[in-house]
């Protein structure tokens, strides 16, 4: 005998509305967990902080207030050649991140905000490199705000202070020379800005903590200064003026080791005590120091020629010794730098410093090892500015060496055209 059964309607419903809520359940349990991903996710974002990564950067700046190479073939002096007209608008570069030191270093410095003057940076950083960021090697020379630094400010020469085009422009190569003239006479007459007041200048925040941009293409040089194209920069005729006070890490005799492309200059404690780059900003003499144009321009000279920097070598006989000062430790010094691109084509510097009377290291060549002239714990390398440049070098890469245990020379960034008291 078949028995059959049949569900009540009231007992069905009761099931289906058992159903109902554990589907609900179960809605609400799957939300509360990915919720709770998410908030682990968000903990290990905002609260743990992520390591940073070594990198060659371009930084956008912040305002502040306060005062606080050329390739094998002849240089192309002429700023609006074909070739260049071709090519985007350049942007200044520089290198990049700086890493802090293992330990804090042992001092206070002022809180410097926004920067020097009118208009609109190589190096740097932010192009001419940013210098913040811990666990990076990176060197720095761009517009992040920075304590133990050089602060510094933007000429293009071919623009009036009101944005209109000066005389210095156009494609006459004549103009090359003039801008030497013009920057010759501020460094030997006491770095005196009246002599570019006419010129434009850029409202970006430079700040760097070494001066180290191997070789590359003068068309990389606008990417601190002009990152959003605002100036519309274009290659050559421009200059950045760096300042700050150091204060040595020991007491003895040093001596800076250069070498530029157009040209650097260094001042300290009120004296001129480096001239190096393609042209004589001594004596305004165009290319001067370039070998292709003039053979005999290292006689006289103490030149270093490093074998990993061949097109350096090529252009000007390598690094080149300035005169010795003598410092005490502790005490403080006024310093500035100054690096120019004049005719455009291929831009590169960096700055070293002996101490004379402590030994040297050595290349496998037997060339002297100087240190890094740093204010902060960089460590700027070659491969990682390589990295990070648009527009190679035709002559080729540069990697300038440097001691690794390079003595740090703690700055206070100093607005570049105010009068120090």
């Amino acid at each position: 005998m078949a028995i059959k059964f049949r569900i009540a309607d009231t007992t069905r419903e009761d099931m289906e509305s058992l159903r109902t809520s554990m589907r609900r359940k179960a809605a609400c349990l799957m939300s509360a967990i990915l919720l709770g991903i998410l908030v682990v996710l968000w903990v290990m974002r905002v609260i743990i902080p992520p390591v940073p990564v070594p990198s060659f950067t371009i930084y956008s700046p912040e305002e502040n207030t306060s005062e606080v190479e050329e390739t094998n073939r002849p240089k192309d002096l002429s700023t609006d050649s074909p070739q260049q007209m071709q090519q985007p608008l350049p942007d200044i570069i520089v290198s990049t991140e700086v890493s802090s030191s293992p330990t804090s270093l042992p001092f206070d410095m002022p809180d410097f905000v926004a920067g020097p003057g009118s208009g609109d940076l190589v190096g740097a950083g932010d192009g001419l490199g940013d210098g913040l960021g811990s666990g990076s090697k990176g060197g720095s020379m761009g517009g992040k705000k920075l304590d133990s630094a050089f602060l510094g400010v933007f000429y293009d020469f071919k623009k009036k202070n009101d944005g209109t085009e000066s005389p210095l422009a156009g494609r006459q190569t004549t103009h090359n020379g003039d801008v030497l003239d013009l920057e010759s006479k501020f460094v030997n007459k006491a770095w005196d800005f009246q002599n570019f007041a006419p010129y434009y200048r850029s409202r970006q925040q430079l700040y760097t903590t070494c001066f180290y941009m191997p070789n590359c293409l003068d068309r990389e040089a606008s990417n601190a200064y002009d990152p959003d194209g605002k100036m519309g920069l274009k290659p050559g005729r421009w200059a950045a003026v760096y300042r700050a006070k150091v204060q040595a890490p020991s007491s003895g005799k040093f001596r800076f080791v250069g070498v530029a492309d157009s040209v650097m200059a260094v001042r300290f404690d009120g004296k001129n005590v480096l001239y190096c780059g393609l042209h004589n900003l001594k004596t305004s003499g165009w290319n001067e120091w370039m070998l292709e144009a003039s053979p005999s321009a290292t006689q006289g000279r103490e030149m270093f020629a490093y074998s990993s920097c061949p097109f350096w070598n090529e252009q000007s006989g390598g690094f080149v010794a300035g005169d010795v000062f003598t410092v005490k430790k502790d005490q403080w010094y006024e310093m500035q730098v100054l690096v120019s691109e004049i005719g455009g084509g291929e831009f590169g510097f960096c700055l070293l410093i002996d101490n004379v009377d402590d030994t040297k290291k050595r290349t496998k060549d037997g060339v002297p090892i100087f240190q890094l002239f740093r204010t902060a714990w960089s460590e700027p390398t070659a491969a990682e500015a390589y990295e990070n440049i648009k527009y190679k070098s035709e002559g080729g890469e540069t990697d300038p060496p440097y001691d690794p245990d390079s003595e740090i020379w703690k700055a206070k960034p100093v607005t570049p055209d105010v009068r120090m008291k």
